[in-house]
């Protein structure tokens, strides 16, 4: 629980019952209630206690979700599973970590470096990669190496369990905040993993990656969600109860107009982050709206939280309000899962005419 905001069951299951009752003609699915989650307990805790790894493509309980890469997970049981191959293996797992990133950070994720050569029933993966979250604490982690040739064909993706000889941790980041997330150095010396952990087929890995990125932008457009209501009704309160000038400080239109435009923001923003949780659980294409969705939330909770340190003035510039915290989590948002820049290009060729 939150010393200032205890977390509100009853308010999750009041905003997907409202989602229901405001749509009676769509079905509220599991990434809606998902994300309806993530935005509540971004909104009572500020994010401190956030670890994002969230329901995407590759993992997912086995019920009532259903895995579109044949990998399922249920409580602290994981079973890997493609059509042909992983039947009945299991580990234990306490959390998992989905691995993209290269020693030299790029948005062109087909560029990684990572090498993964094939060596009788085995492959040998060699290779440094950065900013992989809770990578230290991960039982599991799916891979992307390149085991061909140049580009997006030439990329697999592999289980790498913790233990493997020639894998290991470097560097735990030191970041502006989203502190409870680790964010590591990994490296990869001659680490060899049985040929049998391939996932699905040899350059399957992009589709792999992308698929979870898709679904990635829907969770991190809830957490920005999530960090633009808690800074809106932090900054509503000091607004109400700060007096100048013998009344509070709300009804100078200067902050009451300020206020206004960030609930309104907020508000456009949650319609955009629904939108795109629908179709995903109604098996629709769903990638543009997601795209749309973290480009515009996430711009949002800047915007928002900037906005909510300035109504508390000077005392939000200290440590005694959480406002300026929510301004440094809210700063990564827009970078993870895609920089808002490769939103922007997701969104503009999807209206490129053919």
């Amino acid at each position: 629980k939150s010393k200032s905001r205890p977390l509100e069951a009853d308010w999750i299951a009041g905003e997907v019952k409202r989602l229901a009752e405001d749509r009676p003609d769509l079905t509220v699915g599991v990434i809606t209630f998902y994300s309806a989650q993530v935005e509540a307990l971004n909104r009572a805790l500020g994010h401190q206690g956030i670890v994002e790894q969230d329901p995407q493509g590759v993992w997912q309980p086995t019920s009532p979700w259903k895995s579109t890469s044949g990998t399922t997970e249920s409580r602290a049981r994981l079973r890997v599973g493609t059509v042909d191959s992983f039947q009945g293996m299991e580990f234990d797992i306490v959390f998992l970590s989905l691995v993209r990133s290269n020693r030299l950070p790029t948005s062109d994720a087909a560029s990684l470096r990572t090498t993964a050569t094939r060596q009788g029933d085995h492959y040998v993966l060699n290779g440094t990669k950065l900013w992989i979250t809770q990578a230290d604490t991960a039982d599991v982690l799916i891979v992307m190496a390149r085991s061909g040739g140049e580009g997006s064909k030439g990329v697999s993706s592999f289980i790498v369990e913790k233990g493997t000889p020639g894998f290991k941790m470097g560097k735990k980041e030191k970041k502006m905040a989203a502190h409870i997330d680790h964010t590591m150095e990994i490296v990869f010396d001659n680490a060899k993993i049985p040929a049998s952990h391939l996932v699905s087929n040899e350059g399957d890995g992009m589709k792999i990656a992308l698929s979870a990125l898709d679904s990635g932008r829907i969770t991190i457009a809830a957490n920005a969600l999530g960090l633009a209501r808690a800074s809106i009704e932090v900054a509503t309160h000091h607004a109400n109860i700060r007096e100048q000038f013998g009344k509070p400080i709300l009804d100078f239109q200067g902050v009451g107009f300020m206020l206004a435009d960030m609930l309104t923001q907020y508000q456009a923003a949650k319609l955009l982050v629904q939108k795109a949780a629908f179709l995903k659980d109604g098996g629709h294409p769903f990638a543009l709206e997601a795209a749309q969705a973290k480009l515009f939330a996430t711009d949002m909770a800047m915007a928002v939280t900037t906005d909510a340190v300035q109504v508390l003035g000077g005392s939000g510039y200290t440590q005694e309000f959480p406002v300026e915290r929510y301004m440094r989590e809210a700063k990564m948002l827009q970078i993870v899962e895609g920089t808002n820049q490769i939103q922007r290009l997701v969104i503009s060729r999807a209206m490129k005419q053919k």
